[in-house]
Parts: structure tokens; C-alpha cells; sequence
């Protein structure tokens, strides 16, 4: 491509334009990816703790909160393959929406589903079952929050890349503001269930050794 206009702006290219071919072109990568970072995870996990994975229910509901994502996010990237309505929604956070459904948020739920799949494992005591519950309800409802909110802002034709919004978005924002708040709660009490398992196997090592 020496000598040539193809990628410069005097040859009527530009930022907007190369992220189309980006997409266009990319999107077989962006699949490998995710069926590495996803599906190739949770599938040797549902193979090598099948047997006692239908019991551990936190592990199931982050695995099938995950793939649920991951192929909703596919779904409504189906739309956007038409040429009339990319145009249209491509700069808005229709196109965020989808590919952190697809990619990084089906990700971070498998990679939860494997941590409570092997937390007796590492911590040599099971997880309490309530607060990791919890801790999957608070993860997917600030995931609805915040991403959900973004479909409707695309449908009023609010763009990304931009600092304010107009005020018929400003109700809207307030929802995805509140589920950034949620995520930290989420944390929390992700924290709380490590800590409580940590000093639940502490207790119980302290009581071992008092016996004997």
C-alpha cells in the first residue's frame, strides 16, 4: 500500500472509515476470541466438574448468565449486518452494548463461574451459599443498568464519544450512572465472600489444633 491514499485522509479516509473495515473485516478475530476466552474455558470446566456441577448453583447461573449474554449480544449484532441500519446505529452505543455482551461481560461471568466451580478447592471450605448468590444478583442486575440503557439510547439517536447528552437522554444516563454504582456493591460483596471463607478455614484450622 506504499504511494497510496487508502488509509490517509486526503484520499477521503478518516478514523469513522477505518473502524468500519475494522468491524467488517475483523469480525471472524473477534469470534476466536471469544470462543477462547468464553467457551473453551467453560466448556473443560463442564467436563472436568460435570458431575458435581449441577450442584454448585452459583457456578451454573454465572456460566449460563454468561452464555446467555454472549448469544443475545450475537443476536443483536445480526441487526447491524445490514448496511441501512449500521449506518445508522454504528456511532451509537447500540454497537458498545453488543460487543461487551458478546465479549467482555460473558467473559468476566465465566471466569466467575470458574471461580466458585473451584473456591473449596482454594480455600478449603465452601463458599456461603447466600452471599454468593448475592453477589450474581447484584453483578447481572448492574449489568442490566448499565447496558440495557444503552439500546434506548441508541433508538434516540444519542451518539458516543461525547462528554453530555442532550436532556431527553439525561433520565436514561441516570439508570447506566446507577449501575456503575451497583458494580461497586457487586465488588463488595465478592470481597465478603472471600473474606468470610478465609476466616471461616482459619477458624476451623485454630479449633483443629485446639483439639489436639
Amino acid at each position: 500500500m506504499e504511494h497510496q491514499s487508502f488509509f490517509g485522509a486526503s484520499g477521503d479516509s478518516g478514523p469513522v472509515w477505518l473502524q468500519h473495515l475494522l468491524w467488517f473485516l475483523g469480525h471472524p478475530e473477534v469470534l476466536l476470541v471469544i470462543v477462547a476466552l468464553v467457551c473453551v474455558p467453560a466448556g473443560f470446566l463442564l467436563a472436568r466438574f460435570s458431575p458435581g456441577l449441577w450442584s454448585n448453583k452459583v457456578a451454573l447461573l454465572f456460566f449460563v448468565s454468561g452464555m446467555l449474554l454472549a448469544i443475545s449480544g450475537a443476536l443483536l449484532g445480526v441487526a447491524i449486518g445490514n448496511g441501512g441500519v449500521d449506518r445508522a446505529l454504528h456511532d451509537t452505543y447500540y454497537v458498545v452494548a453488543h460487543v461487551q455482551f458478546v465479549l467482555s461481560i460473558s467473559a468476566v461471568f465465566a471466569a466467575f463461574g470458574g471461580f466458585y466451580a473451584v473456591f473449596q478447592r482454594l480455600f478449603g471450605v465452601p463458599y456461603r451459599q447466600v452471599l454468593a448468590i448475592l453477589h450474581w444478583l447484584s453483578f447481572t442486575s448492574a449489568i442490566a443498568l448499565i447496558k440495557l440503557p444503552q439500546y434506548f439510547w441508541s433508538m434516540r439517536g444519542v451518539t458516543r464519544r461525547y462528554a453530555d447528552y442532550s436532556e431527553q437522554a439525561t433520565y436514561v444516563q441516570s439508570v447506566s450512572v446507577i449501575g456503575y454504582f451497583a458494580t461497586l456493591i457487586s465488588a463488595l460483596l465478592f470481597v465478603i465472600c472471600i473474606g468470610e471463607a478465609i476466616y471461616r478455614r482459619k477458624r476451623n484450622t485454630d479449633i483443629h489444633l485446639a483439639n489436639d
